[in-house]
């Protein structure tokens, strides 16, 4: 029942699509460890400026992280978010 629009389909096309129609001219965005993320923000920053807010880390982890799947990245560091 929110008032949303769901958008499928390419990630930066649809952002750069809904700046358009909004008359806006940058994107802001929280930080992203995904490993997509960087990829995304240089395809937005061709066309507009983006702005990373920065923000605390919900976790802090050690080493490498798998973030292609969301249930092994959660079992290496999950244990202790909630201590």
């Amino acid at each position: 029942e929110l008032p949303v629009v769901i958008r499928r389909g390419d990630v930066a096309a649809e952002v750069l699509r809904f700046v358009a129609e909004q008359g806006g001219d940058g994107v802001i965005t929280n930080a992203s460890a995904g490993p997509h993320f960087t990829a995304l923000r240089r395809q937005i920053e061709a066309e507009h400026p983006v702005l990373v807010a920065p923000q605390d880390p919900f976790i802090t982890q050690q080493g490498e992280v798998d973030l292609r799947r969301f249930g092994r990245y959660w079992r290496k560091v999950g244990e202790g978010v909630f201590d």
